[in-house]
């Protein structure tokens, strides 16, 4: 089932019926085409549309989230989407994507297990790239955008 917006998004975004119907639609072909995927032994990767409103780089997380609640991955299928498949499919799994000896260290370190609920990534103890260290990492947050994208 696609997810459902609360409130009047069309006085926030301004789309017209036809823009709103067309999302519609393309959003159930996206969740079919995952489970079609999925359902066939295709390689799904995990990415986000960040150049796009209400799409923001440290939401990440909810990227993982839908794919696990829309498109049937368990949330370890996810994390391996986000990871290791991705280097994969970017042709960079030599160097990046799992932890192993001679990869670069990328590793976002947390408080809780993410297995548990990806909102785990909201609030990263550390981030790790290339083995340079950022210790308490954080960004600008859009509590407007958060709280209607929490509604989904």
């Amino acid at each position: 089932m696609p997810p459902r917006f609360g409130g009047n998004l069309r006085e926030v975004t301004g789309t017209s019926d036809i823009a709103r119907e067309n999302a519609t639609m393309i959003l159930r072909e996206m969740i079919q085409g995952i489970r079609d995927a999925r359902d066939n032994g295709i390689t799904i990767g995990m990415g986000t549309d960040s150049g796009l409103t209400h799409v923001t780089h440290y939401n990440t997380w909810r990227e993982l989230d839908y794919l696990t609640r829309y498109g049937g991955l368990g949330a370890a299928e996810t994390l391996h989407a986000a990871t290791q498949a991705n280097a994969a499919l970017l042709g960079i799994d030599d160097v990046t994507g799992s932890v192993d000896v001679g990869k670069s260290a990328d590793l976002v370190v947390l408080d809780s297990d993410p297995l548990d609920g990806f909102r785990a990534f909201t609030d990263p103890t550390m981030v790790i790239v290339g083995g340079a260290v950022i210790d308490t990492p954080t960004v600008t947050r859009h509590a407007d955008i958060d709280a209607r994208l929490d509604g989904i």
